[in-house]
């Protein structure tokens, strides 16, 4: 089976768990990244150690993804991957803000935003909320900045569609059901956008095909973009008829 990469989140990656010895070797990860922020033409100004001089952030693996989106690196690792490298996609990611300062994009992830919170007292910044119009205007302009390298090197796209469970295992609702919608529709624009623009293969093929349910008893805890076990399940029958 062929190997495969990712640029999104834990919905991705954590389908990978499952019949690992069975699964695809993963090149690499890139996730707590916008497209907007990663495929920018200019690196952040301001290293981690500006931002969090405290090491309030302890998780390695989350500092490593923030670096990575600081200083712009995910470009070049996608430019090492070999021709008809097989790389998934998926936007959930796209929920953080972004922070605009002097004329640069950073990703404003939770951890970010939680354990620095650098944009409510970094002089001359401003954030451009999730879903606004200049959040699309970027986010276009890096996923076509990626797609320019991926179609260089024939790239197989894969296209993780997924979307906000407006309910849990416990048949209980996830939050609020007017940011779930607005979430999804969100999500809806991306995802049309990268099909009109790439022949990438969607893993859910509609929106009829699927009802994605929440975990109450999921390993990063509750959330309306942590499922149950059957969408992981889904998810890897999907990509083994692609990549196999």
């Amino acid at each position: 089976m062929r190997d495969v990469s990712i640029i999104g989140s834990c919905v991705t990656r954590d389908s990978f768990e499952f019949d690992a010895h069975q699964r695809p070797q993963i090149k690499f990860y890139a996730a707590r990244t916008s497209f907007a922020s990663s495929f920018a033409s200019s690196v952040f100004p301001l290293d981690l150690a500006d931002l969090d001089p405290s090491n309030a952030i302890k998780s390695g693996w989350q500092r490593k993804m923030i670096e990575q989106d600081l200083k712009k690196t995910l470009a070049h690792q996608v430019m090492s991957l070999a021709p008809n490298d097989v790389i998934i996609l998926d936007f959930i990611d796209e929920r953080f803000d972004l922070v605009f300062f002097k004329n640069c994009i950073a990703t404003y992830s939770a951890e970010l935003r939680k354990d620095t919170g650098f944009a409510n007292y970094l002089s001359g910044s401003s954030l451009l909320k999730s879903g606004s119009d200049e959040h699309k205007m970027y986010w276009r302009d890096g996923f076509l900045k990626f797609l320019s390298i991926a179609n260089t090197l024939s790239l197989k796209i894969i296209i993780n569609n997924c979307l906000w469970a407006s309910y849990n295992d416990s048949g209980t609702r996830t939050m609020d059901e007017s940011i779930v919608i607005n979430n999804n529709n969100l999500l809806r624009y991306f995802y049309k956008f990268a099909r009109d623009n790439c022949n990438g293969k969607m893993i859910f093929h509609n929106e009829d095909e699927f009802e994605f349910i929440a975990s109450t008893t999921h390993r990063w805890s509750p959330a309306p973009f942590h499922y149950t076990n059957d969408t992981y399940l889904f998810f890897n029958k999907r990509v083994d008829e692609y990549v196999r």
